[in-house]
């Protein structure tokens, strides 16, 4: 239990359909939360300041110093764009460093319609999520936006924001500030989106941001920069931004020689190469999940439809053979070991494996592939993390590839494996304890970690659960002691989730009459769950725990669907950290209710 907790991905928000997130979805430009409001983004919504007004004069001047940027991958594919805003005389521009994080062409556009590229980037901060692109002078009449005082504002002092949202070009937007925050204040949720340092200080706004907003400026009455507008927050609409200081320390300390756009580094220096997909391997991709659910459906009329993973992996391990040393391999070897599931893909997966460390043990970003990796049982995986932490010359991956080591083993749920990962924590406490993964140090994740392995895992007692229902009504675990118990995690923002509420409800009714029941906790916010119920989507009782409630908290949950299955004395047989396939479940079920799972 928990485990999955250190395998999301930073970015993964996992709306699309199919088997697997899909990471060809571009990234947004503003960092945003997911929301289960789907309406109107203005309906209802008590955004900025009704009552202000802004001098004409000081928005035109503002305005004016404010850009577009518009990003161009290196497959010459449109990635997006952002905002920013001219800081000095020389033309330098402040974005965020998410906007160009992909770019290998990055085109500023000013308020007068000039377009001139970036070339390069003269300061950035990737934690921090901050870049200075050197542009070239200013057309006529651009003056440089100045920056405000290092002191953060006050609470109740009103701002405007000046940006793209939503594509609605050069757009201004008034608010008050609601707060000044550090990351280390910001809920756990913000703070892994962010990824910034602890003492990172962010000032919060109902100012209305909204994808294209990233990187603009969110100024003070007198026209003043405070903050760049960096990240917008789900139904609340909680804007932050990145106070100015850290703008005026970047400055500060500029480079000599301009460093490339992220987007043209060369492979091994690519911290993340997994963020932009080639095109074909994209198409490949998305062909796959749509074969995939088709494949889902089918198999409910046939359960010999031939499975699309084992076609699609080697499909993906040709476009990885045809050009080995690239990024297009480095996306196409790790898409494919993520279909492994098969005897048709198991020769893929050994041969991806083996080309990894073969033609890419010396790049910087190999560490994103490894997470997903470790959640493949599969007896060559142990033994590819060994030789990566062994052979990497890269401290952070070979770190990642201890770590996941160790998750991996956790989830063969092998008890002769106890020994080994408690040995590989201790290294990542000892010898990698102040790498950072995620928004965390490993020291940090390694002690969470073996809290959770310890506290909860297969052949344990499951820990006790108290909540209520949607009605309010108390609910209790050990009240359904003597009953077989299938415990579902879910949430109705998660495709996989929503897949599997059909054939859960099968399974409740299949076994009505016998000393089982199906038990959810149900991590939606609002009047989802309520909704679920009335639509009969949701048939059976569940715990309303809401989006960051207490008992996801207290199980360390955070990938749904998260399954248990606990015996009729209150001990966990098995866990299922993704959506399992059917026949599994309906297989491990019939063991739990028979008093056969996980007892020899």
């Amino acid at each position: 239990m928990g485990v999955n907790y250190w395998l999301d991905f930073q970015e993964r928000i996992e709306r699309h359909g199919g088997m697997i997130y899909d990471p060809s979805i571009v990234p947004p430009d503003v960092l945003v939360l997911p929301s289960d409001d789907e309406r109107d983004p203005f309906a209802d919504t008590p955004f900025g300041d009704p009552g202000g007004k802004l001098d004409r004069q000081l928005v035109d001047r503002v305005e004016a110093g404010v850009v577009l940027i518009r990003v161009t991958s290196k497959w010459d594919q449109p990635t997006g764009h952002g905002s920013g805003f001219v800081v000095n005389e020389k033309g330098w521009v402040v974005t965020n460093y998410h906007v160009v994080r992909s770019a290998a062409k990055a085109t500023v556009r000013y308020h007068d319609g000039t377009e001139r590229p970036a070339q390069g980037m003269v300061a950035f901060d990737e934690r921090g999520d901050l870049a200075i692109l050197q542009v070239g002078s200013p057309p006529a009449g651009v003056k440089p936006l100045e920056l405000g005082p290092i002191q953060p504002p006050s609470q109740g002092e009103s701002v405007f924001a000046v940006g793209h949202p939503g594509g609605l070009e050069f757009s201004v937007t008034t608010g008050i500030v609601s707060a000044v925050r550090k990351t280390s204040d910001l809920p756990r949720e913000f703070a892994l989106r962010l990824d910034a340092p602890g003492d990172t200080l962010w000032v919060q706004t109902n100012a209305v941001l909204l994808g294209g907003s990233s990187g603009g400026p969110l100024c003070d009455q007198n026209g003043r920069v405070i903050g760049v507008n960096t990240l917008l927050v789900g139904r609340e609409r909680f804007g932050f931004a990145c106070h100015v200081s850290h703008v005026a320390a970047l400055l500060a300390n500029p480079r000599a020689q301009p460093e490339v756009l992220p987007g043209l580094r060369p492979l091994n220096d690519i911290e993340n190469p997994l963020a932009d997909l080639d095109p074909k391997v994209q198409a490949l991709w998305q062909e796959f999940q749509y074969r995939y659910v088709a494949h889902q459906m089918d198999k409910r009329r046939d359960p010999k439809a031939e499975d699309p993973r084992g076609t699609f992996a080697e499909q993906l391990w040709q476009i990885a053979n045809s050009d080995r040393r690239s990024i297009t391999a480095v996306q196409a070897l790790w898409l494919a070991c993520q279909l492994y599931s098969t005897e048709q893909s198991d020769a893929v997966l050994q041969r991806a494996l083996a080309r990894l460390l073969e033609d890419h043990i010396e790049n910087r970003g190999l560490h994103r592939v490894l997470r997903d990796i470790a959640r493949l049982r599969h007896g060559a995986v142990d033994g590819f993390f060994e030789q990566v932490s062994k052979r990497s010359t890269h401290r952070h991956v070979q770190a990642a590839a201890c770590f996941y080591r160790a998750i991996h083993l956790a989830l063969l749920d092998r008890a002769q494996d106890n020994d080994a990962i408690n040995g590989l924590l201790d290294r990542c406490a000892k010898e990698f304890g102040d790498v950072r993964l995620d928004a965390a140090s490993l020291a940090e994740h390694a002690q969470a970690f073996r809290s959770v392995f310890g506290r909860v895992s297969v052949g344990k007692p499951a820990n006790e659960l108290t909540g209520q229902d949607v009605d309010g009504k108390p609910m209790k675990l050990a009240d359904y002691r003597g009953r077989a118990v299938l415990l579902m995690f879910f949430t109705d923002s998660s495709p996989h989730c929503v897949l599997m509420y059909p054939h859960v409800r099968q399974l409740a009714q299949r076994y009505s009459d016998q000393p089982f029941v199906l038990l959810g906790v149900n991590c939606d916010g609002g009047d989802t769950l309520r909704n679920l119920i009335r639509d009969g989507k949701v048939t059976w009782r569940c715990w309303a725990d809401g989006a960051s409630g207490p008992i996801a908290k207290q199980w360390q949950v955070s990938q749904f669907p998260t399954l248990y299955l606990i015996d009729k004395q209150g001990i966990v047989r098995k866990v299922f950290n993704d959506r399992p396939e059917e026949k599994e479940l309906d297989e491990a079920v019939e063991k739990l209710v028979q008093g056969q799972l996980g007892t020899k």
